[in-house]
């Protein structure tokens, strides 16, 4: 069922525009995405739309009745309406340049394990590979024994990639 909004609601929608910045509030939370209200309309913020970060739940990340700004994404045929917060910040990929350079030594927590290798989160939205031929003491182990999900890592920053949006990282030789 498609949600219809009414006159008032109509015509408060149609003054709205892409990339308008509104204070909101969370009023529900399903498991595709956060419903928030601004005065008497409603919209959703996608799961993918509210941070550039990982997070296992979004009751760890957003809180029922949470006042919060978000930017209109856009306004379908049917007046619905997509907020993002994410895009309330600068991606955090335009930091890397700043923030990172090859030779520099990070620490990184473990987010992701594949079998050839781990992803380790930098920063918020920002994540290296380390790559299995980077381990020097593997010893025989697969990727998934070696590590552990949110384990701390000292890594060293080997290469970056901004067009791909790839760091690779290897472990400090002692």
């Amino acid at each position: 069922m498609v949600y219809k909004p009414n006159t008032a609601q109509t015509i408060l929608i149609k003054q709205l525009a892409i990339d308008d910045e509104l204070d909101c509030k969370v009023i529900k939370i399903t498991r595709t995405g956060v419903v928030v209200q601004h005065k008497i309309i409603t919209g959703i913020i996608r799961l993918n739309d509210l941070t550039y970060g990982r997070f296992t739940s979004v009751d760890d990340y957003i809180k029922l009745n949470q006042k919060l700004k978000a930017k209109v994404l856009s306004i379908d045929d049917n007046l619905q309406i997509q907020f993002g917060l994410k895009q309330m910040q600068p991606h955090p990929w335009q930091q890397v340049t700043a923030k990172f350079k090859p030779g520099m030594f990070v620490v990184g927590t473990v987010v992701s394990i594949q079998e050839y290798g781990a992803f380790l989160m930098l920063i918020d939205g920002v994540e290296g590979l380390l790559h299995k031929k980077q381990i020097p003491d593997l010893n025989g182990k697969t990727t998934y024994e070696y590590f552990v999900l949110d384990e701390v890592y000292q890594v060293m920053i080997t290469e970056i990639d901004l067009e791909k949006k790839r760091i690779a990282l290897a472990l400090p030789v002692d």
